[in-house]
Order: C-alpha cells, then sequence, then structure tokens
C-alpha cells in the first residue's frame, strides 16, 4: 500500500485500509469500556447518579424493578464513558482514513474541521461535567 502521491488506490486496498482502521476504532471502544467498568465498578456510580433526586427521596431508598437493574446500569455508564475514552483514537483513525487520500483541495477544509472537532469534545465534556456537579 505504499504508493507515490497522486496515484489512485484499488478498491480492495481502500476496504483494506478501512477494516484496519475499524479494527483499531473496535480495539479501542473495548479497552474504553473495560477501563470505564473498572473504574466505575470501584466508584459505586449508582450512589454517585442517585445524589441529584435524594432530596427528593425524603429519606427513602431508591428501589430495583428488575434483579440485575443495577448491573445494567453499570454496564451502560461503562460503554458511554468507554466511547468517550476511545474517541480521541477514534477521531484520530477516521482523520487517517479521510486525510490518506484526500486532494490538496479536500486537506483544506479538513484541516479547520478536525480543530472544530476537538474543541467541541473539550467544550462538551466541559460542559457536561460541571453542570453535574453545581
Amino acid at each position: 500500500m505504499s504508493e507515490a502521491p497522486g496515484q489512485e488506490m484499488p478498491f480492495l486496498d481502500h476496504l483494506e485500509e478501512l477494516r484496519k482502521r475499524l479494527f483499531w476504532i473496535a480495539g479501542a471502544i473495548v479497552l474504553g469500556v473495560v477501563v470505564a467498568f473498572a473504574l466505575l465498578s470501584k466508584l459505586d456510580i449508582i450512589r454517585l447518579l442517585e445524589r441529584p433526586i435524594l432530596p427528593l427521596l425524603h429519606g427513602q431508598k431508591l428501589i430495583y424493578t428488575h434483579p440485575g437493574t443495577s448491573f445494567h446500569i453499570l454496564l451502560n455508564a461503562s460503554l458511554a464513558l468507554g466511547i468517550v475514552l476511545a474517541s480521541p483514537i477514534i477521531v484520530g483513525q477516521l482523520w487517517r482514513f479521510s486525510r490518506r487520500r484526500s486532494t490538496p483541495t479536500k486537506s483544506e477544509w479538513l484541516s479547520p474541521l478536525s480543530f472544530r472537532w476537538r474543541r467541541s469534545f473539550w467544550r462538551e465534556y466541559h460542559s457536561a461535567t460541571s453542570s453535574y456537579y453545581r
């Protein structure tokens, strides 16, 4: 797959490169979910999530309507946090795939777009974390 710039790549080589990038993305998500699960297991996520509603409970406790509800909450939170943790790798792999075969005209709008992605990620991350802990 090492070819001169400006030379077109065959369709199957594009698919092979996409497959390689998707494996990196899947691995990053799996690793992020495992790290998030370990972190959230130690953090007692259920107590953290019930803090905003505690004043409305008037001393009562939350009830679980299904046996696996607390584990399901832990898995969902781990998946969400794992994707957030893996998002720099996801964006990087998508960037490398799209940037590799882009023409100079496309590169002119891809570079500012990547900056906007990073800026909006950190802005949303900051607003989500700061609004929860107010």
